[in-house]
């Protein structure tokens, strides 16, 4: 157990460093196991052991046998009458102790970090032990059994781990994609490094390599509708990613007619329910479900089903009907016994499947597989480049079904199946494309952890049932009822006080959850109500330094106004008189200005008028100079600081 986080580390670290496939990142880890054991010979058997105790990885007998015998092409080791013996001066060049003591630390930093995340927040001691097998369990919960359809299905040993402890290690993933890039990163490493050592399991995986150019994918209904965000923005994402590298790949996107029928009528029904008070999230769809816990309204369920053409049409995924049964009537299957499969294998998943509830889906989804076939006419694909056309579901037991009935129907295990999970064809491309890898499984991982940290079936049954016992009893209103089984908080807080056991779930949980909830909605009024408060309070102090602000600025225009104006003044008082003595000179005096009888009449002329209403009104020169002045000095006044008086008397009406 100490070894198996650093080991596929290690496996990720040499698919970086190697840059081939999936079974070269295994040489280093031979290399290293023949220098510790000193091997003169190698038995398969006993290297089978000693790498489980060495590196906590289980590589059973014929996959350990490929190893070697890529390990032999490299010449580390030669075989000598059907045995193997080591090249000991090729495996030193080889082995990678370094590394793993790298990789080794690295584990244990994220080890205590994960024990300290989980007791501060938590107040849960976990020992190393119980740590790396959370860990372990993470990993496990994706197992690639019916991913590669491999006879041994892990390279991890068996493990038990709670609901608590995996949602303690979703929470710390989560945590760490979100604030610590660092841990999250070697989180994603580990679970390349489970998915390359997973890999080697499956002897036939070869067939699978190979472009995916032209190949015709067909898509089920859940990853359209976690395409369009229907299942909440992690797995959008995630799914973006995936659709984009398809068609970078070149692969032929499509969408069975019936398939999108089917898609539209789980929207609809989504509109239908979603703002009906008899909601009931225990019989909700996973859509249906993510859009009331967050508060989504009809109108805004009708914006996807609007956006749902133009979003098929961005990811390049053309409508197509099914291939018409008598057209194709050669090349059929016996649907009856491909339903009867799908139903068995998903009563082994879940022995409380109900046959009856899913018949329409089943159907569906046995319609979709069935056109693959007509469509490939009969032949039986090899090689992935082969295959023409494959549906791609999110379903892995619908996959694993198909391929149980292709071996006991078509009579043979190793053609191309006509279903494959998304996560398979994923992985498809990013072993062929290291590029790649990051992104698709970054977004993945998260996806996962987010999908992994809501209540389970068993959990929410169990709340509303309190729920409804809360109502029966009058312990609670009916809004208070809604918001418990709508909310979204409530979900959450669900989740997070019964850390995903439902054994932690107790009767006074229910009402825990309400005084949460409550307490929340308090706590918002009152950060509102303050907030406002303050942002009021800072309004009038900012009003109050600009009114004094403008009282300045006022001050000022003024003392310069009145500068101005009495300059003005002075000026046009000067010109009076000199005018008023000019005009009587020319009065008394003949000959004064003789030459310029024009500006003669004038001056005559200012003077006569001036008497006249010195006479007629009691003008004189010092106060119509006084007069002036105080015009220009507000007309100043008012041209430099009037609009900016104006804006203050509104802002203060309106505070």
């Amino acid at each position: 157990m100490d070894n198996i986080i650093a080991s596929l580390a290690v496996l990720k670290v040499n698919w970086d460093h190697l840059k081939k496939d999936y079974i070269e990142n295994f040489i280093p880890f031979i290399a290293t196991l023949i220098k510790k054991n000193n091997y003169d010979v190698i038995d398969i058997n006993t290297a089978c052991s000693d790498f489980t105790k060495e590196f906590g990885l289980i590589i059973p007998y014929h996959p350990m046998l490929t190893v070697l015998t890529r390990t032999q092409k490299r010449g580390l080791i030669e075989r000598d009458y059907g045995k193997f013996k080591p090249n000991k001066e090729k495996v030193a060049k080889f082995e990678f102790t370094g590394i793993t003591e790298e990789q080794l630390r690295k584990q244990e930093k994220i080890t205590k970090e994960f024990i300290s995340f989980v007791k501060q927040n938590y107040s849960v001691e976990l020992t190393r032990e119980e740590a790396e097998a959370a860990f372990t369990s993470f990993l496990k919960d994706h197992d690639l059994d019916i991913l590669f359809a491999a006879q041994d299905p892990t390279v991890l040993p068996p493990i038990k781990s709670s609901n608590e402890k995996k949602f303690l290690i979703y929470k710390f993933i989560k945590n760490a994609h979100e604030s610590e890039p660092e841990i999250f990163r070697f989180i994603v490493d580990i679970a390349v490094g489970y998915i390359l050592a997973s890999a080697v399991l499956y002897n036939k995986f070869d067939k699978f390599v190979g472009k995916l150019k032209k190949i015709n994918f067909y898509f089920d209904t859940r990853c359209i509708l976690r395409l369009i965000g229907a299942e909440g923005k992690e797995k959008k994402e995630a799914y973006i990613e995936f659709f984009k590298t398809l068609s970078e790949e070149k692969g032929n996107l499509f969408l069975f007619q019936h398939t999108y029928e089917e898609m539209m009528g789980i929207l609809e029904d989504a509109l239908r329910w979603v703002e009906n008070p008899r909601y009931d999230s225990s019989l909700a769809s996973p859509v249906l479900r993510y859009f009331v816990e967050n508060n989504y309204k009809s109108s805004d369920v009708e914006r996807f089903i609007i956006n749902v053409d133009r979003v098929l049409e961005e990811n390049k995924i053309i409508k197509v009907d099914a291939p018409d049964p008598n057209k194709y009537k050669y090349y059929q299957i016996d649907e009856d016994k491909l339903h009867a499969a799908i139903v068995e294998a998903y009563k082994e998943q879940n022995p409380s499947f109900e046959e009856l509830e899913k018949r329409s889906a089943i159907q569906k989804d046995v319609k979709s597989i069935a056109s693959i076939y007509r469509l490939r006419k009969g032949r039986k694909p090899k090689t992935i480049k082969e295959a023409d056309s494959i549906f791609v579901t999110t379903n892995s037991g619908l996959s694993y079904a198909n391929r149980r009935f292709e071996s006991s129907e078509i009579g043979e295990d190793h053609n191309i199946p006509a279903c494959l999970t998304d996560i398979f064809i994923g992985t498809l491309v990013w072993l062929q494309s290291p590029a790649k890898v990051l992104s698709l499984n970054e977004k993945k991982i998260i996806a996962d952890c987010y999908a992994a940290l809501q209540p389970n079936d068993t959990l929410i049954k169990k709340f509303l049932s309190e729920v409804e016992k809360l109502r029966h009893e009058k312990k609670i209103s009916s809004d208070e009822y809604y918001l418990l089984r709508t909310h979204r908080v409530a979900m959450e807080l669900l989740e997070e006080k019964t850390m995903g056991d439902p054994n932690n779930f107790t009767d006074k949980t229910s009402e825990e959850i309400l005084e949460e909830i409550r307490e929340g909605i308090r706590r918002e009024g009152d950060e509102k109500y303050l907030k406002e408060k303050e942002q009021h309070a800072e309004t009038l102090s900012k009003l109050d330094t600009a009114t004094q602000e403008k009282e300045d600025i006022e001050r000022k225009v003024e003392v310069k106004a009145e500068k101005i104006s009495n300059t003005l003044g002075k000026i046009l008082f000067i010109i009076l008189v000199i005018l008023f003595i000019l005009g009587t000179a020319a009065q008394f005096f003949p000959d004064f200005l003789n030459n310029h009888r024009l500006l003669r009449i004038i001056l005559i002329l200012i003077t006569f008028l001036l008497g006249l209403l010195s006479v007629a009104t009691g003008f004189n020169v010092k106060g119509f100079r006084d007069k002036i002045k105080i015009i220009i000095k507000n007309k100043i006044i008012s041209w430099l600081i009037g609009e900016n008086t104006d804006n203050e008397k509104k802002q203060k009406e309106t505070v």
